[in-house]
């Protein structure tokens, strides 16, 4: 919290892993999504390898972190990045509830693209 007091920017990218929201996400880190969130991180911001902060969180099964994206704004059809949509990112990685739930959000079922195709 202290960095985030002292002027940080909070989206803030480096390559190749992307902004703080993301690395959050790639730890597991919910706590400290949510905090970034809270002060205004953009939950729409893309790397090329993964796509958005959604993409990355939906292919990690991290179902919690998936529904506080979603809350914030985030689209469940974002394209981008080697899985094409957060749907098609949780169906490669077996991640079953998080299928459900983006598909429960309005995630499209058919959306072609990406390495694998569709979900």
């Amino acid at each position: 919290e202290d960095i985030l007091s002292n002027g940080f920017d909070i989206n803030a990218r480096r390559e190749p892993y992307g902004s703080a929201l993301i690395m959050a996400i790639q730890g597991g880190h919910f706590g400290i999504a949510e905090l970034l969130i809270s002060r205004g991180a953009d939950v729409h911001l893309s790397i090329p390898k993964y796509g958005t902060a959604l993409h990355l969180a939906a292919a990690a099964g991290r179902e919690n972190i998936v529904r506080l994206l979603i809350q914030a704004g985030a689209d469940v059809n974002a394209e981008g990045g080697d899985f094409c949509t957060p749907l098609q990112a949780a169906a490669a990685n077996g991640h079953q509830m998080v299928v459900l739930f983006l598909v429960d959000c309005g995630a499209q079922v058919n959306t072609q693209g990406g390495k694998y195709g569709n979900a």
